[in-house]
């Protein structure tokens, strides 16, 4: 019986064996003799170069996890019921923290055209703030209210409808299309064939920016050219509208060109004096979701901030150079047979040229408020504020501009006097 036991006993010990001499012959541990081959080891071993491995591939698992998901699906929905705002603490499921908001909970039926869903009903839910002190407050809704809404799976076999996005349920785009047709009826009425010179260019730029440079610039195109084929472009509109085919709108075209390219220097170099990087509020605010683009296994920036800040301040100036131009060939025009032609030039634009400052500044100088006010908020005081570049790089874009009008009266007085020369 004993000897049955012990039998049993070796078997059972050969079969525990088995996986530790199988792991002994396929192991890959080395053994070092002595300390001097360890440290050998240690110094052919680079941390930052695994690690940069280690980065990239997890780099490619968040992009593709982004694209495998990188279109949300919105289903235009009508509300059929729908409750009081309420305020709710719920459980972030991200972070795991607990945030205070105002939702409101009801039922929609989905008005998608073309929609497997068309007609279905689902329970809603919206967000109308994230905001605990409730600075922000979306407005609440109502039956009979269009909204759009993306699909929440709970489980198998039941669905859910929330408010894709804080601000992104709101139905605005029609009403915001009757708004704008019914001013530019009355600016086109009022000033006539003088509007046209305000629209086509206008038009233009919204279509080159947000329909060519923007998708481009994600695709990798150089953002400096992109930039001077946008003023380019627009450039000439303006040129050509108010000063015809000829060489005078030649003249004004290329001072605003060669002006624009001479302030990116200018701009770098202020900015280098004051250690900027870029960081301005919307760069801020857009830096955390913006993903790298990886070629061959290298992380490349999909753009700089830095440039891309310089380059805004410089399509900020352009069209005040452009149109500060055409004026001044236009004055030019007028003095022509005058002696002092170029002082009495001079006379004109500056007012002009100080009317078109004032309203740069007041604009941008709203534009600081509310970046102001939110530094203010977060109990800062006016030295921290007047040291952060969020809020200094507006005053530095304020004197890049100022300075661009200032140099191109007589810049196009100088082109165009050598043009005419010729």
């Amino acid at each position: 019986m004993i000897k049955k036991f012990f039998v049993v006993f070796l078997f059972c010990m050969a079969v525990l064996c088995v996986p530790l001499v199988s792991h002994a012959t396929n192991s890959n541990e080395v053994y070092l003799k002595d300390y001097s081959e360890y440290e050998n080891l240690m110094n052919e071993f680079d941390e930052n170069t695994v690690n940069k491995e280690y980065y990239i591939q997890q780099l490619i698992r968040d992009l593709q996890a982004i694209e495998e998901n990188s279109e949300i699906k919105l289903y235009e929905a009508e509300i059929i019921e729908i409750n009081e705002p309420e305020l709710r603490y719920l459980q972030d499921a991200t972070t795991s923290e607990y945030a205070m908001g105002m939702y409101q909970y009801g039922k929609v039926r989905v008005t998608e055209e073309n929609s497997l869903i068309n007609g279905v009903e689902l329970t809603y839910m919206a967000c109308l703030t994230y905001d605990i002190y409730n600075n922000i407050v979306m407005p609440g809704l109502e039956v009979g209210d269009t909204t759009y809404i993306t699909l929440l799976q709970i489980d198998e076999e039941t669905f859910v409808a929330i408010a894709p996005e804080l601000d992104t349920y709101v139905k605005r785009f029609p009403t915001m299309v009757a708004i704008s047709l019914i001013i530019l009826a009355m600016v086109a009425i009022y000033f006539g064939k003088h509007s046209v010179k305000f629209l086509v260019p206008l038009v233009l730029m919204v279509d080159l920016l947000f329909f060519v440079v923007g998708p481009l610039i994600l695709q990798g195109f150089n953002l400096w050219l992109l930039m001077f084929f946008t003023i380019l472009l627009n450039t000439i509109a303006i040129a050509v509208l108010k000063l015809g085919v000829n060489s005078r709108a030649f003249t004004a075209i290329f001072t605003t060109c060669l002006l624009s390219v001479v302030m990116i220097p200018i701009h770098f170099a202020l900015d280098s004096m004051l250690n900027f990087s870029g960081l301005t509020a919307e760069n801020f605010l857009l830096s955390s979701g913006v993903a790298p683009n990886i070629i061959a296994s290298e992380v490349v920036p999909i753009f700089n901030f830095h440039s891309l800040s310089v380059s805004l301040t410089i399509i900020m100036m352009f069209a005040l150079i452009a149109l500060t131009a055409c004026k001044t060939i236009a004055k030019s025009e007028e003095h022509k047979a005058k002696t002092k032609a170029d002082e009495l030039i001079r006379a004109d634009m500056s007012e002009y040229i100080a009317e078109m400052s004032f309203i740069a500044i007041v604009i941008m100088l709203t534009e600081m408020l509310p970046k102001y006010l939110i530094l203010l908020a977060k109990n800062y005081n006016t030295r921290f504020i007047l040291q952060s570049e969020i809020f200094l790089v507006e005053f530095v874009r304020i004197l890049i501009i100022l300075l661009g009008i200032m140099l191109t009266v007589p810049l196009t007085l100088l082109i165009n006097k050598f043009m005419e020369d010729k």
